[in-house]
């Protein structure tokens, strides 16, 4: 009888050993396991979004392209006022004033990209743009509105200054696209 006891202790010792280092086994492998979906679910969601910006970088680029050349024309129609030559016979405010639309529309394109594709510098980049666009709206408004003309000169260049920064920073962008 003492016998059938140390068979049953030992027994019931075995079994709670077995279930012990079976629920550790088990729930390392549920550990590893759960580590491992994260990792797979992490992989995809960053590949999702790498194939996401690589269809906004093309459209991206046009923007800048599109923002480039506005800003260069722009510049031409304010550089020609400022020179007092007028060749092309045009009111060059209301042209530099169809231009500043067209750079508005353009931005206006920009703040809908979505920027949970973008990388963080080229979000920065782009809301810089946005920044420096709303500037020099604001220095075409007094400009075009023929706001204090003593100025005039000065605000001249001031755009010209502002057109240029824009333009600096629309090849920042297109560099980092790239």
């Amino acid at each position: 009888m003492n016998l059938d006891i140390e068979i049953a202790i030992f027994s019931g010792v075995c079994t709670l050993l077995g279930a012990y280092w079976g629920a550790a086994i088990a729930g390392k492998k549920a550990l590893e396991s759960v580590k491992e979906q994260i990792t797979y679910d992490r992989e995809k969601e960053e590949e999702k979004k790498k194939e996401e910006r690589q269809k906004i970088i093309p459209i991206l680029n046009r923007y800048m392209n599109n923002l480039h050349d506005y800003l260069r024309h722009l510049e031409f129609l304010i550089e020609e006022e400022k020179t007092g030559l007028n060749v092309y016979e045009i009111d060059l405010r209301e042209q530099a004033n169809l231009t500043m639309t067209d750079i508005l529309n353009t931005t206006h394109s920009l703040e809908r990209i979505n920027i949970n594709t973008l990388t963080i510098e080229l979000n920065e980049k782009i809301q810089l743009t946005l920044s420096l666009t709303i500037k020099l709206r604001m220095l075409m408004d007094t400009y075009v509105k023929e706001i204090d003309e003593e100025n005039v000169e000065s605000r001249m260049s001031n755009i010209i200054n502002g057109i240029r920064k824009l333009n600096e920073v629309c090849a920042e962008i297109k560099n980092l696209n790239k």
